[in-house]
């Protein structure tokens, strides 16, 4: 069988190179600006974005850019893509960003933007007036920059360039709320890809579609990048477009038989609701084309999994479509998924064993029906192909046995270099060794166990919370109350997740408080409970489900004073806080 070009080539340049000159008037993107899929499509053919990147990558060097780093501020669309191919063809360190729409996006923006030593930034013409307002002072060096007009000249070839340089940087929340950028080099961003491609067993020429956030890393290289590597078609619209009307995802996979999405648990949570609400809509769906329904980012349910395959059954969607995967910004990606000839592997466990003894043991048939002692856990698939996986005790840095469960570390070509100028950090999750030697592995934080091949993700080491497809901090969320109100204390709360595993639905974050002495008689507390949810919604773009008013001086602290987060989460669980409000 004859490799395909991403397996035979150096860099995904490589790839977008080669089907430029393939198939140079076929379409490599179609952008729906509406979610529509028959009202203003926006449309790029592989010639046009060879010659539009290699137009904006001259700009770029004439700039004097090659080896800096440039953010990329666009809202969804074609023109996001046209730079970040600017960027690669130039040797410019691309640093995707999240479209600014209020302060707090400002302020999360010029924390990468300080982080990552930007030397521009790019950006569409009508938002650059807002950005040199909002975000740069008068004095800095940081030029804006927007895609020049396709130019005729000969494609510029920065001699510079090596699969060992970074391509970009992918920036995730610290527990601190310090940006940390993760480098992922040329080399890695071709790796995965072409991991991905092996694991899955996806085809060339392959049809994507989805919603995902161009600048997460889903979306961002299992959706844009994958297509290019592949030299496939990529059809895709506003992530709030889907929000609005979750049926739209399904119109465009109908309509333009796409045979690969990916998209988080929630994402196929909603649909079921939609169609619960109209029925009707169903009329319009045939997903007998979608071959790969990727769900990962956040813990996937096996009751959403089995409901979403039963309702659309009926409008031809498969129950081997589903591929749970698993993957972070550390790994470019992915680290394990299933093809989609897989049925999705469930177990049973015994919840105690669990929870108790660190042990994922199958439960006994007398358990089974009993949802209060068992737990099911979703296979992740398996480890994607030149890889490997260890699960590994995280205090003894002994390798677990099948049935216990560690830490899940990986090493192989897809694991970035490290942290953007954050040594220390780099060398203590990037370069861990077993007690016996063997390294280096990426910690990835999370646990988990690897049975029969397959890896099962069982919960997180630290107090990381992963609500639909984002990860966030704790000490992020209880800040962002501290600084909100002078009627709390600061330092003084806890933020956690609760979900049930054997229902396995998105991650809700409750959020318990203390208050100033005297503040609950003082203070209207039903309207500071909603200003500081609104504040939490404005600057992590998550709602929470519960906020709790404790006493003062009452939150549970070590004797160090930490906040002991899951001796307040069994509290509040067990309503056992001090409430006043």
């Amino acid at each position: 069988m004859k490799a395909l070009p991403l397996q035979q080539s150096d860099s995904l340049l490589s790839c977008l190179d080669y089907y430029a000159q393939k198939q140079p008037e076929k379409s490599a993107f179609s952008f729906l600006p509406k979610g529509q899929t028959n009202n203003n499509i926006v449309q790029v053919s592989y010639h046009e974005l060879q010659k539009r990147a290699w137009t904006f990558a001259n700009k770029l060097i004439e700039q004097q850019l090659a080896g800096k780093t440039a953010l990329l501020v666009y809202p969804p669309g074609i023109p996001f893509i046209i730079a970040l191919f600017g960027c690669f063809y130039a040797g410019v360190i691309a640093v995707p960003t999240n479209l600014a729409r209020n302060s707090q996006h400002y302020l999360r923006l010029r924390q990468i933007a300080n982080d990552s030593n930007a030397a521009a930034i790019l950006a569409p013409p009508e938002l650059q007036t807002a950005l040199q307002e909002k975000l740069l002072n008068t004095e800095e060096s940081i030029v804006l920059l927007h895609e020049p007009e396709l130019s005729t000249i000969a494609k510029s070839v920065n001699d510079e360039i090596n699969p060992e340089h970074v391509a970009f940087l992918q920036y995730t929340s610290g527990s601190t709320g310090a940006a940390k950028g993760v480098m992922i080099t040329h080399h890695n961003l071709i790796s995965n890809l072409q991991a991905i491609q092996s694991t899955l067993r996806v085809p060339e020429h392959l049809t994507i579609g989805g919603w995902l956030p161009q600048f997460h890393d889903m979306g961002l290289i299992g959706h844009i990048l994958l297509t290019v590597g592949l030299g496939g078609h990529y059809i895709f619209m506003p992530p709030l477009s889907f929000i609005q009307r979750p049926e739209r995802w399904l119109q465009l996979m109908s309509d333009y038989r796409a045979a690969l999405s990916a998209a988080p648990n929630f994402a196929y949570e909603l649909c079921l609701e939609r169609v619960k609400l109209k029925p009707e809509l169903m009329d319009g769906f045939d997903l007998s084309s979608w071959q790969w329904a990727c769900n990962g980012a956040e813990p996937v349910s096996a009751k959403t999994i089995a409901q979403f395959s039963q309702q659309f059954a009926e409008v031809g969607f498969k129950s081997t479509t589903f591929s749970p995967c698993y993957g972070m910004a550390e790994t470019t990606l992915m680290v394990s998924g299933f093809s989609h000839q897989s049925n999705v592997n469930v177990l049973t466990i015994n919840k105690a064993l669990l929870a108790n003894e660190n042990k994922v043991v199958l439960a006994p048939t007398t358990l089974m029906d009993e949802k209060t002692s068992t737990q099911q856990l979703v296979a992740c698939g398996r480890v994607v192909n030149d890889h490997q996986v260890l699960i590994v005790n995280p205090k003894t840095k002994i390798a677990c046995d099948s049935e216990t469960v560690g830490e899940i570390w990986v090493q192989g070509a897809s694991v970035g270099v490290g942290y953007w100028h954050q040594p220390e950090q780099t060398a203590e999750i990037f370069a861990a060794y077993t007690q016996c030697g063997q390294g280096p592995f990426l910690r990835t934080g999370d646990l988990g166990v690897l049975r029969d091949g397959l890896l099962y993700i069982t919960g997180r080491l630290k107090d990381l919370i992963i609500v639909r497809g984002r990860n966030l901090y704790p000490q992020d969320i209880e800040r962002t109350l501290a600084l909100s109100s002078k009627w709390v204390r600061n330092n003084r709360a806890a933020a956690f997740a609760l979900t049930e595993p054997s229902e396995a639905a998105s991650e809700q974050v409750i959020a318990v408080q203390e208050l100033e002495k005297g503040a609950e008689q003082t203070i209207d507390t039903l309207q500071l409970k909603r200003e500081l949810v609104q504040a939490v919604n404005a600057e992590h773009d998550i709602l929470l489900a519960d906020l709790v008013f404790i006493r003062a001086n009452s939150l549970p602290l070590t004797s160090s004073g930490k906040v002991q987060r899951r001796r307040c989460k069994s509290l509040y669980q067990d309503k056992a806080l001090k409430v006043v409000a």
